[in-house]
């Protein structure tokens, strides 16, 4: 499954390359961190790296995504 994600994640950053999109770099970065997350639940750079993903979601208004960043949140405490 992590895997499948991290394909999806850099499928939409290379669609996007040419022409980035803020929306299309949030999901691109919560893809790769759930996924880290999933891999290594107790790494501490992957809890940074969900935290951080987690304030961008909030600063833009993403409040669906954020779920499953809290449950990994949770899951990794």
């Amino acid at each position: 499954a992590w895997d499948e994600t991290e394909r999806y994640a850099q499928a939409l950053e290379d669609y996007t390359r040419a022409e980035p999109l803020e929306w299309a770099d949030l999901w691109t970065a919560w893809g790769r961190a759930i996924a880290a997350h999933g891999r290594r639940p107790t790494d501490p750079s992957c809890r940074a790296e969900l935290l951080r993903v987690r304030d961008e979601t909030m600063r833009v208004g993403m409040m669906g995504t954020l779920r499953l960043l809290d449950q990994a949140l949770n899951v990794s405490c």
